[in-house]
């Protein structure tokens, strides 16, 4: 078995099975249900310079929200994930 929660998400698993679970994914953001497809949460941030260990969520929670906050806005990673979620709130809620 594949833990996609901590090996990669949707990435690291079998084409068929991942291309099936996007369009899931795809189809539960239609109704409001936004899942994260890259595993866990740290791994949106891979090629950033965050140097706190993983080990340590709340400190490497603090440090990309940081590294958020600190950095202009690019495509991609939790930028799309973060625009998605907005975009339907306000679509739906204003």
């Amino acid at each position: 078995m594949i833990d996609a929660r901590t090996s990669g998400g949707i990435s690291k698993l079998p084409n068929e099975v991942g291309e099936q679970l996007e369009m899931l994914i795809a189809k539960l953001r239609i109704i409001g249900i936004f899942i994260v497809d890259v595993g866990e949460l740290e791994e949106w941030l891979v090629g950033c310079d965050i140097n706190v260990s993983k080990a340590k969520k709340w400190a490497w929670a603090n440090e990309a929200a940081n590294f958020i906050r600190d950095n202009p806005t690019r495509d991609g990673d939790i930028w799309n994930f973060i625009r998605e979620l907005g975009d339907y709130l306000t679509e739906h809620f204003s």
